[in-house]
């Protein structure tokens, strides 16, 4: 009788011209902010989720103390904050449901790429929607938004 043949042992890995392997490329956070970040780009770069199990959706903004000014994307929608003296104060690609608390700070105004695709809420209560697409330098005044006046013509 013959005798059966053994499986022949799994071969381990070689290395390519005794070249180590590579080593895996470090797991980052998406959101991690920069280490150099001003306070205003923490808090825009720090999303805390809205609440348990809904998606993606995040808050940005000012997340420790109450604010007047509340902008939330229906859709998906491109938005940039402004201070007086034209510094960036917020920039990013709203996702649908997603929520910038505005900083109450005077000044300060939006520009986006898809207005009527936000709802802008004032106090906790909508204001007139903003029409058209692109739209720059809306005041983000409480008053004047409420007014329906924020918006050049």
């Amino acid at each position: 009788a013959v005798a059966p043949t053994p499986a022949p042992a799994p071969v381990p890995p070689v290395a390519v011209n005794n070249a180590p392997a590579p080593a895996a490329p470090p797991v980052l956070h998406p959101l991690a902010p920069p280490s150099a970040a001003a306070p205003d780009e923490l808090a825009a770069a720090s999303p805390a989720p809205v609440a348990a199990g809904t998606g993606s959706n995040h808050v940005y903004g000012v997340v420790d103390a109450p604010v007047h000014v509340v902008i939330r994307a229906k859709t998906d929608s491109w938005l940039q904050v402004r201070d007086a003296g034209q510094s960036v104060v917020f920039q990013r690609l709203m996702k649908a449901g997603d929520l910038y608390r505005v900083p109450d700070r005077p000044g300060l105004s939006l520009s986006t790429g898809n207005a009527e695709a936000l709802e802008i809420l004032v106090d906790n209560g909508p204001i007139p929607p903003l029409s058209g697409t692109v739209r720059h330098d809306i005041r983000l005044d409480p008053e004047r938004l409420k007014a329906g006046t924020a918006a050049p013509e």
